[in-house]
């Protein structure tokens, strides 16, 4: 077949075709919905009430009176310090063996930090900075 002033074959035509052709961006139901159960299955329901069970078990009576967790967010488990003046003392005392044991208890859980703040435990909400 000559087209232009060249020569085109029929498997040049045959690759024209395949790759002119518009490509529909819409995937059928069923992929999608068995994509996001695949999602899904992959995550831990509420890795946060988990979570803070495996660290009540894990902290001293101390740590008790004076935090409790915050959120679970991002990876990172928020502590909440009543006094300001131990969140220092207890992030050096408690981060390691806190990441140690979620690491050990609950390894779907993905948290990678441990962020100590100044807050009330009581109400649950962080203050200062």
């Amino acid at each position: 077949m000559e087209s232009f002033g060249f020569v085109v074959d029929a498997r040049q035509l045959g690759w024209v075709m395949t790759n002119r052709r518009h490509r529909s961006r819409t995937a059928a139901l069923a992929t999608v919905a068995e994509d996001v159960v695949r999602r899904a299955e992959r995550r831990v329901a509420d890795p946060g009430q988990e979570i803070r069970d495996m660290v009540a078990g894990l902290v001293d009576e101390d740590f008790a009176t004076h935090c409790s967790l915050g959120s679970v967010r991002d990876g990172v488990l928020t502590v909440l310090v009543r006094d300001e003046s131990l969140v220092y003392a207890y992030r050096v005392r408690w981060t390691l063996e806190i990441l140690d044991g979620i690491r050990a208890a609950c390894p779907r859980s993905r948290i990678r930090r441990v962020r100590f703040v100044k807050g009330d435990p009581a109400s649950g909400a962080a203050s200062g900075r």
